[in-house]
């Protein structure tokens, strides 16, 4: 499902079937390149994605249709991933700022190293720090094309955020409402 978000409302506008022999990663090379193609380039400045989308295929798709992206970053790149963190283990935060009850640290870099099969020449990592009233706290490490420059650490942190807007609100909708059931992607 591709959903435009960052306006509180996700809005869902396009769909890709796919048989269970087929995997959610290629369907939605198809959905991407289909809506990019109806829509045109500027119906989008950026495509956000969870951490199986993280692969040079997928990337380079995205930036051959005009996208800039936002994508998880886990243990999916494990070499990109420790380097994140020992990084960011021992540096203050870029940013700090309050999201409602919740104090947030950003710390941004744009200098890693992509890796062999990628075509960027740099990879940007944010990380934010969500410390919540309970004391919990959730981290979260992405990588990104935006340059710094086009795009600061406060406007990437709601970027990447937006992705959970599909989840708790758009994934919610259709299940919801529409019987549509999520289902869990067959390994590519």
């Amino acid at each position: 499902m591709i959903s435009v978000v960052g306006t509180g409302l996700p809005l869902p506008f396009d769909l890709e079937p796919y048989v269970a022999s087929e995997c959610e990663y290629v369907a939605s090379q198809r959905l991407l390149t289909r809506a990019v193609t109806d829509l045109g380039p500027r119906f989008a400045d950026y495509v956000v994605g969870d951490d199986e989308y993280a692969t040079a295929t997928w990337l380079h798709l995205a930036g051959d249709l005009g996208l800039w992206v936002i994508a998880r970053l886990k243990g999916n790149l494990p070499e990109l991933y420790a380097a994140a963190q020992q990084r960011f283990a021992d540096v203050s935060p870029t940013l700090t700022s309050h999201v409602g009850r919740d104090h947030i640290e950003l710390r941004d870099a744009d200098d890693f190293e992509p890796w062999e099969t990628w075509r960027w020449t740099t990879v940007r990592v944010p990380r934010y720090r969500q410390h919540k009233p309970d004391g919990s706290i959730v981290e979260a490490y992405w990588l990104t094309d935006f340059p710094t420059r086009l795009v600061g650490s406060a406007a990437l942190y709601r970027l990447a955020r937006s992705r959970w807007e599909i989840e708790n609100q758009g994934f919610n909708e259709a299940k919801t409402y529409h019987a549509m059931e999520h289902i869990t992607p067959t390994a590519c």
